[in-house]
């Protein structure tokens, strides 16, 4: 390690600066950044314990390579979102993170969303999700479709008894990685293909154009930004039947052919 063996007080902002530039010739952007935020922590624990003067990271983030946001794949067209459903289903996997995927793919909410998921958030057939936990800060209601609460029906069996929807594997105490439904789409053979955010996507397309008419409803469902704050200020309409209907449909659309539930629980885990 390039910088392991040398004294905190020793290492230079250049030294630094060596060692993420190696990463970002990677092409690994975003773990270069992660790392820069790692020695920055291990400086300001040595300032703060009199080992070194000053925090030599402090003030390299400007002159990193820029994170570039691109959009995300996702299947769009119904008979592929069948067979990667069914594939997905069909291999090894913890059944709790199959059931996450399905939950996921059925509510249109963002992964975090999902694999964060509080037992205590269920209200009978609506998902109360706090402003806290959401992309936007705003809360936000989800009506559950018949196959989101018959996920939930076998999830009580697992995790019924635990804080979340869907806890980590080595502790119940602890919510679900953020990376496992994406790890499980890739192993499945859709790395590259469609990603766990790609289910907003893949909802978006095929119900706007079934219902062209309910764009505003199906921005509802995923949480969109209004373009007016000040009218999204003063309209807070739910309009939950409305999005109950059309997450309804969605749901009977993409589960055509996968069955209930709980025939995951005979997955052999991975």
């Amino acid at each position: 390690m390039k910088l392991g063996n040398v004294p905190v007080a020793e290492i230079t902002p250049p030294m630094i600066l060596a060692v993420v530039r190696d990463i970002e010739k990677r092409a690994a952007i975003e773990t270069s950044r992660r790392v820069l935020q790692r020695i920055s922590a291990v400086f300001i624990h040595a300032v703060a314990h009199d080992l070194t003067d000053s925090n030599s990271a402090a003030n390299l983030k400007s002159v990193l390579a820029p994170v570039v946001h691109q959009r995300r794949s996702a299947i769009t067209e119904l008979p592929r979102l069948y067979q990667l459903l069914a594939d997905v289903e069909s291999m090894p996997a913890r059944p709790t993170t199959l059931l996450a995927l399905r939950f996921l793919a059925l509510t249109g909410v963002r992964s975090g969303e999902v694999c964060g998921a509080l037992w205590s958030e269920i209200d009978g057939d609506l998902w109360n999700i706090p402003a806290q936990r959401m992309n936007m800060k705003r809360a936000h209601v989800v009506p559950l479709s018949r196959q989101a609460l018959e996920v939930l029906a076998v999830l009580r069996e697992l995790t019924g008894n635990a804080l979340y929807l869907f806890p980590s594997q080595h502790n119940v105490n602890r919510l679900l990685s953020g990376n496992a439904p994406g790890y499980c789409l890739n192993r499945a053979g859709y790395q590259g293909v469609h990603y766990p955010h790609g289910f907003r996507s893949s909802l978006s397309t095929i119900m706007n154009s079934r219902h062209p008419q309910d764009g505003a409803f199906i921005e509802l469902i995923l949480a969109h930004e209004k373009n007016d704050k000040i009218a999204a200020a003063y309209n807070r309409a739910q309009h939950i039947e409305e999005r109950r209907g059309i997450l309804q449909e969605w749901a009977d659309l993409i589960c055509e052919g996968i069955g209930n539930p709980r025939h995951l629980l005979e997955v052999r885990a991975r």
